[in-house]
């Protein structure tokens, strides 16, 4: 008789190895309103983080991923809006107008545009656009050097987005202006009664966010028509990845994974009744500035793997015949890897991956899915080399495969 070889993993859940949650990160006496991330080859991350805030306590930098925060010389001013342009960082303020470093924060300059209050920037064409209060939008051909008042002129302007030679601009009360020709003739569009709080272009299918102080917009044709995606949030900021979108509000974090057709709260960790103000994308991570509702002075900035929020696509809502996990592709792979699986029926559902100790190294999925196929890219890049094992579990269903993670 052949000898029978039984291979059995047991799997041990450990929360500790498991980032499922944001982080608070730092805190901070006034609320955080804006935040970039900028490449840095000199740094092992690769990039640095800047923060404005309001209060007159300027721009905080970190080169650490946002995990410690320092002060930048821009130390007694509101700042509203950042930009960065090679190595130019630009601040927007309050009253002040706009002011730049070369020098990674440690002297700053104020440009032409003074005793202006300024809401936000955006670049189109080779040129740098800032939106204030009253004044409309400006414009610079030289990389700030000097600006001109484009005519849009007598408008509060507190978002500026970009796509191709078009920008949008997000105006207080009177909707969303549109100029096809880099600034110099804009309209007004059919958005043209709300307050525009934040606007975002998604370049894969042209689609244009706008958030406002009554929900979250879309248009589909650069402006031209829109469409109400929710009503019962204030949206203060959007990241858009896909048909995946994110967004921070006045209730926290609501992300959509099927293009804002179903929305779901994504606040696990964050402090009481989060009001989110500014989002960022640093690295592997997404970067929250957050402000705790019921605590006045509670302003935090708060950090989680972007995977979590971002790795899972909806490929089809057709409902599937049976569960099913697919083998994950490419297999081995380095350091990224796509995992595909089949939901039949709506259902609370974990996609997680354990290292050949049985020990949890990431939760991939953790959520109620509707009926579809789905499909996860799963970054590795700050794992080991190793087999490693992936688990589908959804009502009874529950299957495990095994990939190779070769560096």
């Amino acid at each position: 008789m052949r000898p029978i070889i039984l291979t059995i993993f047991i799997f041990i859940s450990t929360i500790n190895s498991v980032f499922t949650q944001w982080i608070q990160t730092e805190s901070f006496t006034a609320a955080v309103t804006c935040l970039i991330s900028v490449p840095a080859s000199d740094l092992p991350g690769g990039e640095v983080l800047y923060l404005g805030l309001e209060g007159n306590e300027g721009v905080w930098r970190s080169t650490d991923g946002g995990d410690t925060w320092t002060e930048t010389a821009m130390n007694d001013r509101t700042v509203f809006a950042l930009a960065a342009r090679g190595s130019y960082i630009f601040a927007g303020t309050d009253e002040d107008g706009i002011y730049f470093t070369s020098n990674g924060g440690s002297t700053w300059n104020q440009t032409s545009v003074a005793n202006r209050t300024v809401y936000g920037f955006t670049e189109a064409g080779g040129y740098l656009y800032a939106g204030t209060k009253d004044y409309g939008v400006y414009c610079s051909a030289n990389n700030g050097i000097t600006w001109f008042q484009t005519s849009l002129n007598n408008k509060t302007v507190k978002s500026l987005s970009s796509f191709g030679s078009t920008v949008f601009a997000g105006t207080l009360l009177n909707g969303v202006y549109k100029s096809p020709n880099l600034g110099t003739t804009w309209t007004q569009t059919p958005l043209n009664n709300l307050h525009i709080v934040c606007i975002a272009v998604n370049g894969t299918n042209n689609e244009v966010l706008a958030g406002t102080d009554t929900g979250l917009y879309s248009s589909t044709n650069l402006g031209q028509s829109w469409s109400n995606y929710y009503h019962d949030f204030e949206v203060l900021s959007v990241i858009l990845s896909g048909g995946t979108i994110v967004t921070g509000t006045d209730g926290g974090v609501r992300i959509s994974y099927d293009n804002g057709t179903t929305w779901v709260q994504r606040n696990e960790g964050l402090n009481g009744n989060p009001l989110l103000r500014t989002l960022s994308v640093s690295g592997n991570d997404i970067i929250a500035g957050v402000t705790d509702h019921r605590d006045a002075i509670g302003n935090y900035v708060y950090k989680r793997p972007l995977n979590e929020i971002i790795g899972i696509k909806v490929l089809s809502s057709e409902v599937p015949d049976r569960f099913r996990l697919l083998q994950n592709y490419p297999n081995p792979f380095n350091p990224a890897t796509s995992i595909r699986f089949s939901i039949k029926s709506s259902s609370e559902v974990n996609l997680s991956v354990f290292n050949s100790s049985g020990q949890q190294v990431a939760e991939l999925v953790n959520k109620n899915l509707s009926p579809g196929e789905y499909e996860y890219k799963f970054d590795a890049e700050n794992l080991p080399s190793g087999i490693y094992f992936y688990r589908l579990t959804a009502e009874k269903f529950s299957e495990t495969k095994k990939m190779i993670l070769v560096k």
